[in-house]
């Protein structure tokens, strides 16, 4: 893994009293995040990290991250190929993939369509191509292991009262 003085860089935010996330090195080849921290990032926010990630990986334009609404928050909100994709991700760790995918129930995918028509409506893009993606994450930041990575693509539709 490449590291790019990253190492030097974590020890300067550690020397400034950083307790967040300091620096994130990530191995485009082994899909592998190393994080650096006084206090561990909470898993969630870990996988957030990854899940973006590989949805650059994958040519995606991520333009929003923890994304704020009145009532919830988006995870990730990426374009591609004039396609807005809203993803939701769930991280778990290592081993319980499926606990991962199953979080994703109907009542929370009720939910993020409604905090994505919202925030259509906010940036003027009602009438945009939507697409609604899962990512579930298997991994322990604490452990070696590489993290297992499922990308659901289209993995549930926008209510017709809601597009």
């Amino acid at each position: 893994m490449q590291l790019l003085n990253l190492k030097q860089l974590c020890a300067s935010a550690w020397a400034r009293g950083s307790s967040r996330l300091a620096v994130v090195a990530f191995d485009m080849n082994a899909a592998a995040l190393r994080l650096f921290s006084r206090r561990p990032a909470p898993l969630g926010t870990a996988g957030e990290m990854l899940a973006e990630r590989h949805l650059i990986s994958l040519g995606m334009k991520v333009i929003g991250r923890q994304v704020q609404m009145d009532w919830g928050e988006l995870d990730l909100v990426a374009v591609e190929n004039g396609v807005i994709v809203f993803v939701e991700v769930k991280t778990r760790q290592a081993g319980q993939i499926e606990d991962a995918v199953a979080a994703v129930t109907p009542d929370k995918q009720l939910r993020v369509a409604r905090l994505a028509a919202a925030f259509l409506r906010r940036h003027d893009l009602v009438g945009r191509p939507v697409r609604f993606d899962v990512i579930a994450i298997a991994w322990s930041p604490a452990s070696s292991g590489q993290p297992e990575i499922r990308h659901f693509r289209d993995a549930f539709q926008v209510p017709s009262s809601l597009g």
